[in-house]
């Protein structure tokens, strides 16, 4: 691994002076991934999701040490147990860290799928019939039906076409949500979003 990585200025119209950006080192990038360094997968580019993905060295080598010696029931007096608990507790904090929010208002889980799953079904309990849910077009499957399947309960669920050209995102998604909400008669009282990262 490189000692240190370069911050090269990068000009943009309108930019502050001030402000280094890094240049992505693709090559650094690249070695942390030793599936780019596999034969067998030589020529080929892998357009999955972060539950498909390929895994970068650290996490493989910290998932490798869990397997075999740590697999074991957290929190418990033995140093298995006790250090396991520890890791856990690290990876809240640093976790939450990253994300700028309390480690109380982190969840760990399953996959993303099942913790979609788990918060409609939480949300389902504060749902009346004519409630609405919004999914859009380009959600996964595991996000849109879990949110689809409250239509059982008399959950309304609005599809949010998004332009396949435009994408319609970013900066101007909160326009864009003005003018459909108008368009499609939404009220803030009884509308709810459904996405995932993913």
């Amino acid at each position: 691994m490189p000692a240190a990585h370069s911050i090269h200025r990068l000009t943009r119209p309108n930019f502050p002076e001030n402000v280094a950006l890094m240049k992505l080192d693709l090559e650094f990038v690249r070695a942390q991934f030793p599936a780019f360094a596999e034969a067998s997968l030589k020529g080929q580019a892998f357009f999955e999701n972060a539950g498909g993905s390929y895994t970068c060295a650290p996490v493989i080598d910290r998932l490798t040490r869990y397997y075999r010696a740590r697999k074991v029931q957290p929190y418990s007096a033995y140093d298995a147990s006790r250090i396991a608990g520890e890791e856990m507790d690290e990876a809240r904090t640093r976790l939450a860290a990253m994300l700028g929010v309390e480690t109380d208002e982190l969840s760990f889980g399953p996959s993303t799928t099942q913790n979609v799953y788990v918060l409609a079904q939480a949300f389902r309990e504060y749902l009346s019939a004519g409630d609405a849910i919004v999914v859009t077009n380009q959600d996964h499957e595991a996000n849109a039906g879990a949110w689809r399947r409250l239509e059982s309960a008399g959950v309304e669920v609005r599809e949010w076409l998004i332009d396949p050209v435009s994408s319609t995102g970013g900066r101007n998604t909160l326009i864009f949500y003005q003018r459909w909400s108008v368009e499609h008669e939404v009220s803030s009282s009884h509308l709810l979003f459904g996405f995932a990262a993913g």
